[in-house]
């Protein structure tokens, strides 16, 4: 992957064009989103809109498999391993960071290899423009029912913006994940990258990803900002403003906090991924 630099190891930083910054994500095994990795993500999107230089940002994985991000940390959302006060701390903090992406100065690229469930699909919905690499295991979706929890109201809200109302439905309620022709097909993703022909390395195809989505916010920072930032405020500021709604997001954790406590299939999700689900709520993380 190519070298960055960052005040956070989970989130490199790079340049690799004029007016464009590179956002890599890289917490092996599979860039969970920890409390420490959304903080992460957000310190180095607010550098990046401090600087005037910069007109535009790609998120992207650095990890040598085929995966953006499995999503979030069951070990920060199961009553097991937390507590209320800590659920709803983190609840703010991703919650923080989809807005200020979705309402970013900046023009914002996703690049996608892999499996991209739950927060890893969030982050790509909630960007201008989403290229996904061909391979094999290319999933994206809300798939939290899968794992016996449901898919938050306002994330809901931000896949409708994209595929439509009908759509998100019917994907949300069954926690759907697609492979990328159908992505593709629902807007879910903008750009199918072809698989580099020959070569089918992780390497090859992250290269090849990053390569088409810093061509794409090239492009994007060419337009002058006044009127893509005012067209972009305007037309989200509804939904950014409820991602930021403190007083909502408290009442939606506390009510999520409940239906956790209630999940079974939860619970055999968390054992599944590793976590002990009978240890206390003192246990630590």
């Amino acid at each position: 992957m190519p070298p960055s630099s960052s005040p956070s190891p989970l989130v490199g930083v790079s340049r690799p064009a004029p007016g464009v910054a590179v956002l890599t994500l890289q917490s092996p095994p599979v860039n969970l989103m920890t409390s420490q990795m959304w903080q992460a993500l957000l310190d180095a999107l607010t550098a990046c809109e401090a600087d005037p230089e910069l007109q535009a940002v790609v998120i992207e994985s650095g990890l040598e498999k085929d995966v953006f991000s499995a999503g979030n940390n069951v070990a920060e959302l199961h009553p097991s391993k937390t507590t209320a006060e800590r659920y709803a701390a983190y609840w703010r903090l991703q919650n923080t960071v989809v807005a200020r992406i979705l309402r970013s100065r900046l023009a914002t690229v996703a690049a996608l290899r892999g499996a991209t469930p739950a927060a890893g699909c969030m982050i790509a919905l909630c960007c201008d423009y989403r290229l996904a690499v061909e391979s094999k295991s290319l999933r994206i979706g809300l798939n939290e029912p899968q794992i016996g929890i449901p898919v938050p109201a306002l994330w809901r809200n931000i896949m409708a913006r994209v595929v439509g109302e009908a759509r998100a439905d019917q994907m949300a309620m069954v926690g759907l994940m697609v492979p990328g022709d159908v992505a593709l097909r629902y807007g879910l993703i903008d750009t199918l990258v072809p698989r580099p022909a020959g070569d089918e390395s992780v390497r090859a195809a992250a290269a090849a990803v990053r390569e088409a989505a810093v061509a794409v916010a090239v492009q994007m920072a060419k337009i002058p900002p006044f009127g893509r930032v005012a067209t972009k405020m305007s037309s989200r500021a509804k939904v950014a403003d409820e991602l930021s709604d403190v007083a909502r997001l408290d009442r939606e954790s506390a009510g999520a906090w409940g239906m956790l406590q209630n999940s079974k299939a939860f619970d055999a999700a968390v054992s599944r991924f590793g976590v002990d689900a009978s240890k206390s709520k003192s246990s630590k993380i």
